[in-house]
This record gives C-alpha cells, sequence and structure tokens, in this order.
C-alpha cells in the first residue's frame, strides 16, 4: 500500500504540483485575516487594549474593534456567496480559462492586504471593505483548483491511466494546513522581538507578498484542454453524418 501512494504521487502531472505552491502561498495570506483579523481589528485599526482597565479608553476601544470585525465578518461571508456563486456561473457558462479567473481572485486579495497594512490606519470602514474583499482569494481556492484536478483526472482514466483523486485532493488540502502553519510561525516569531501591534502589520505584508506571489503562480498554470488523442479522433470520424 505504501508503495502504491509513492507511485502515485511520482506519476503526479507537473500541474497538481504548481496547483499545490499556489494553494499554500493562498493559505499563507486567507491565515493572516481567518486567525488574526480581530487582533488587527481591535489592537490596531481602533488602537483598544484587552487588558487595559474596565471603562478605560483603551478597553472600550477595543470593543469597538471586535464590533466592527464582527461586522467585517458578516460582509464578507456575504460576498463569499455571492462571489461563489458569481465563480461558478462563469467557468460554467463561459470559456474563460480557470487560471484568468482564479489570479485577479488572488490579486484583490493581495491588494486587500496591503491596504490593510499601509492605507487603512484607524479607519473602521476602510478595515471592514479590506475584510471583505479578503474573501475573495479564498472562494478561488476551495473552488478552482479541485476542479482543475477533477477535470484532469477525468481525462486521464479516459486514457487508461491509473489516477488517485483522493490522493491528490489530499495533497491540496494538506496545502492549506502549510499555508496556516506558515503563517502562524511568522507571527510568532515576530512577537518574540517586536510588539503586537507592529508584528499583525509585518503579518498582513507577508501575507499581500504571499497573494502576489500566488496570483502570478495562478497566471501561470498550464491549463490548456487536453489534446484528443486517437480514439477520440476515430469516434468523432466514425460519428454518422448530419448532412443532407
Amino acid at each position: 500500500a505504501v508503495m502504491s501512494i509513492v507511485r502515485s504521487v511520482k506519476d503526479m502531472p507537473f500541474l497538481l504540483y504548481h496547483l499545490a505552491l499556489v494553494q499554500v502561498l493562498v493559505w499563507v495570506g486567507n491565515t493572516a485575516w481567518n486567525n488574526y483579523g480581530a487582533q488587527w481589528f481591535a489592537n490596531v485599526v481602533f488602537e483598544g487594549d484587552q487588558h487595559a482597565p474596565e471603562g478605560s479608553p483603551q478597553r472600550i476601544a477595543y470593543g469597538h474593534g471586535v464590533a466592527a470585525f464582527s461586522t467585517g465578518g458578516q460582509f464578507k461571508s456575504g460576498l463569499q456567496l455571492i462571489s461563489s456563486l458569481t465563480l461558478m456561473a462563469i467557468l460554467l457558462k463561459t470559456t474563460i480559462r480557470p487560471r484568468l479567473v482564479y489570479a485577479p481572485c488572488i490579486f484583490l486579495g493581495g491588494a486587500a492586504d496591503f491596504l490593510a497594512a499601509f492605507a487603512v490606519g484607524t479607519s473602521g470602514v476602510f478595515a471592514i471593505v479590506c475584510m471583505a474583499v479578503s474573501t475573495m482569494p479564498e472562494t478561488g481556492s476551495f473552488a478552482i483548483p479541485f476542479g482543475l484536478v477533477a477535470i484532469l483526472n477525468k481525462h486521464a482514466e479516459e486514457e487508461g491511466k491509473q489516477v488517485s483523486t483522493a490522493l491528490q485532493m489530499a495533497l491540496l488540502n494538506c496545502c492549506i494546513t502549510v499555508g496556516q502553519q506558515i503563517c502562524t510561525v511568522s507571527l510568532a516569531a515576530l512577537e518574540a522581538s517586536l510588539p503586537l501591534e507592529t508584528a499583525l502589520m509585518w503579518v498582513m505584508i507577508l501575507a499581500g507578498i504571499a497573494h502576489t506571489l500566488a496570483g502570478f503562480g495562478a497566471l501561470s498554470l498550464n491549463d490548456k484542454p487536453p489534446a484528443p488523442t486517437i480514439e477520440d479522433e476515430r469516434a468523432f470520424e466514425q460519428q454518422p453524418s448530419t448532412e443532407c
């Protein structure tokens, strides 16, 4: 069984490894918002302090930051629903290649990251907008990579090749965890030598860099439809003519 898994991994197409790298980078950026968004709102944007005395301006500001984060999460969920349906419609109803759909989603997330780091300042409304837009890479990462793998494997099966769709899907899921851990370890390392507020700003910059690299990686994906095989051409030639 172990050797079978090793052979399956060895025989995986290059596209899968390319997708795996993009998935890791995307989730480095996504984790900055998913895990540390509340801290960023409360400590950086609203300049609050959870440990300040009850009733102090810093403690009140912290509460306002948490409330703004909750509002941002609602807008983020709404945009995620709309963008998911939009991506499905684009992929099903148009001939636009998946990479040309995925890459803009990632770049939008990168723009939100850099704006959060350099432009938001203490504007709660601007922070909510950035948080909502940050859902775009996550939405794309749940749909497009897995869809590409399914299409790739379907064609491989038609050619009689041995494929392991479950193993490949598991690899992409593992890449999500790898990206999350990279972001978590990075913040922990930054917090060892920097104040929390500064460390969170650097994590947003890291997220922007990761999303930018992932966007260019997605743009360079080789997602062209597989060339028709000899069997496909013969089957097409054997189809009865409908001409009068």
